[in-house]
């Protein structure tokens, strides 16, 4: 019985997954998802309370793999901060291909109390993989020692929400190609903010 359960579950989870990257989250219907399935409703509502718990249930599996192949990235002591940076924003912009366009904006724009909880939980999350990655950076000095890592932290947490912004305002987003493009350009802004430069000699002026 429990392999039944569990298999009915991953039936519909597949389905949801599949539906949801081609077509987002709005467009899709549980009739639709029992349909793609093969389930009853009633099979449905067995495993899931509605589609954002569906919705949810597949953005946490997801989230497990992306967190411990970011942990894996900032832990490689061999890698330097800005390869390690490169590799997390690469790993962003795949999961955004794995999930659809679409998905990805309904999840930015989904604004239910159980949403809500689980955005807060990953935020959590990803800042304090970052914490880990700055404190790192700064003893070895690949980025700026006059910025607070608590302040980087801050402006981290920003560039989510400038995200989540853009996603949610049609006429801004048409500036960008999609998902991916955002998340490229605002990696490339905040990043060229904190790595550490070397300083530049002055010229020395000749006297006449």
């Amino acid at each position: 019985m429990a392999d039944k359960n569990r298999s009915g579950r991953e039936t519909i989870i597949k389905a949801g997954r599949e539906l949801f990257r081609k077509h987002g989250v709005k467009r899709i219907s549980i009739g639709e998802i029992c349909k793609t399935a093969s389930i009853s409703r009633v099979t449905f509502y067995k495993h899931f309370n509605d589609k954002d718990d569906l919705l949810l249930c597949i953005a946490k599996i997801f989230s497990q793999k992306f967190f411990a192949k970011m942990t894996g990235i900032i832990s490689d002591k061999h890698l330097p901060f800005e390869e390690k940076a490169a590799r997390v924003n690469a790993l962003k912009s795949a999961g955004i291909k794995e999930l659809g366009e679409e998905f990805v904006k309904d999840i930015a724009g989904n604004k239910t109390p159980l949403a809500a909880k689980y955005s807060r939980q990953m935020r959590i999350k990803r800042l304090q993989l970052a914490k880990r990655l700055f404190v790192t950076a700064r003893r070895n000095g690949e980025i700026r020692s006059d910025l607070p890592v608590e302040f980087m932290l801050y402006m981290l947490n920003k560039v989510n929400d400038i995200y989540c912004e853009i996603q949610g305002d049609k006429t801004l987003r048409k500036s960008f190609s999609g998902s991916m493009d955002i998340v490229k350009k605002l990696f490339l802004i905040y990043c060229r903010g904190i790595i550490s430069r070397p300083k530049k000699k002055g010229r020395k002026t000749r006297r006449r």
